[in-house]
């Protein structure tokens, strides 16, 4: 008996710390207490999602709702113009003209940073970004690598 009352006094120490869950309701879900919620909610869209890297800040925009300052063309296996640049706070289309998929991803061909990717973009497809901060972005196409790359100055 004295054995059993330390570890009925830890498990219900342990059970302080996550309030119950009331599964005759149908709850299954669990609180997480070390969770860094931001308060921000998924509604399933990704017409303007902010991903910020800490030194850069890029939006992405859902192109029909928007007229870019400026345009790249994948053409030929190639973006096009391939170097650009722009003040922050511009916006780019990248529109794909060639029969095949591309993508527009940062980074350098097979070492993606995670500030921007399209995912695929089919022949007729669009992508587009607002450039928040000034930086330099490199980036390619993830099917075609070094084929395909190009640099954005956002000054």
């Amino acid at each position: 008996m004295r054995r059993s009352i330390p570890i009925l006094l830890a498990l219900a120490a342990l059970g302080a710390c996550n309030p119950p869950i009331d599964t005759a309701n149908g709850d299954t879900s669990t609180t997480d207490t070390n969770s860094t919620d931001t308060g921000t909610t998924d509604t399933g869209t990704t017409d303007t999602s902010t991903i910020d890297t800490g030194t850069a800040a890029v939006t992405e925009m859902d192109c029909s709702q928007i007229t870019a300052d400026h345009t790249v063309d994948m053409v030929s296996i190639s973006f096009s113009p391939s170097d650009l640049t722009l003040s922050a706070g511009q916006t780019v289309e990248w529109t794909n003209s060639d029969s095949v998929t591309h993508t527009v991803t940062s980074g350098t061909p097979g070492n993606p940073d995670g500030v921007f990717d399209s995912g695929n973009i089919s022949g007729g497809g669009t992508y587009c970004l607002k450039f928040n901060t000034a930086a330099s972005y490199d980036y390619y196409c993830r099917i075609h690598l070094s084929n395909m790359t190009g640099t954005l100055t956002a000054q």
